[in-house]
């Protein structure tokens, strides 16, 4: 037989067989005369045993294995980089600029009115004699909540006595000043409970309140003692008292 007729029965029984280059090793080659007849004309052209074809086919696929596995990690990590965000948004803390310090219930008497004013006080004596305080949140200059903000209400740096537990609610209209007894709006939407023993304070049943400033750019609550013997006095800064924050 010569070199083609060879060549050609062997593509045809590796064909047959189901192999590929990358498969052929010693068993493959053996598995006829014929094939083993290419293989030892292969060897003495080429000076590779068997053994010594398989293994440099072996080593090529190895390599091959590698690369590809390489290939893979940097597609992981480019997806991974291109998807990542840049940068977390921040928090925006806006603090209470405004507190009205009001009895309840209506028709309230104004304790200490607004603007300028920066008291606050919560309290409750054995059931009767509740002072509530409203507090306002201005936007400012302060990028506007998203459909996708969160916003949360929180008390901060105060020492409660009683239970230390006060209720939030929006309020009918907006409170301006100055602000007169029987002008105060009612009372609206229940926006939960507070425990102001922690600082800053942690929402009970009511995680996050509504993002709705006015057109005014104004967003007010009213906070109310949640028990029957509860007090809770501060003075507003930038760091104690009423707070507003949200992600934009």
């Amino acid at each position: 037989m010569n070199k083609f007729q060879c060549q050609h029965e062997a593509a045809t029984r590796i064909s047959a067989l189901g192999i590929t280059s990358w498969a052929l090793n010693s068993s493959n080659l053996s598995a006829s005369p014929l094939l083993a007849g290419c293989a030892y004309k292969a060897k003495a052209k080429t000076g590779f045993s068997n053994n010594s074809l398989s293994t440099k086919i072996s080593s090529a696929f190895v390599i091959m294995k590698s690369l590809v596995g390489v290939a893979h990690f940097f597609v992981l990590a480019f997806a991974l980089v291109s998807g990542a965000p840049l940068e977390r948004r921040a928090t925006i803390s806006i603090p209470s600029k405004e507190l009205w310090i009001i009895t309840n219930p209506a028709p309230a008497t104004i304790i200490q009115p607004g603007p300028g004013n920066l008291l606050g006080q919560v309290s409750i004596a054995n059931g009767n004699n509740e002072i509530d305080t409203i507090v306002s949140f201005p936007l400012g200059s302060n990028p506007a909540p998203t459909s996708g903000s969160k916003c949360q209400f929180v008390l901060q740096g105060i020492t409660p006595t009683g239970s230390g537990i006060v209720q939030l609610f929006t309020l009918g209209g907006e409170v301006v000043s100055p602000l007169k007894a029987g002008k105060v709006p009612y009372y609206n939407q229940y926006e939960g409970q507070y425990n102001v023993k922690t600082s800053p304070s942690k929402p009970i049943d009511v995680t996050y309140v509504p993002c709705n400033f006015d057109s005014d750019g104004l967003l007010q609550f009213v906070i109310r003692p949640q028990n029957t013997d509860d007090s809770l006095k501060w003075t507003q800064s930038s760091t104690v008292g009423a707070f507003l924050e949200y992600t934009p």
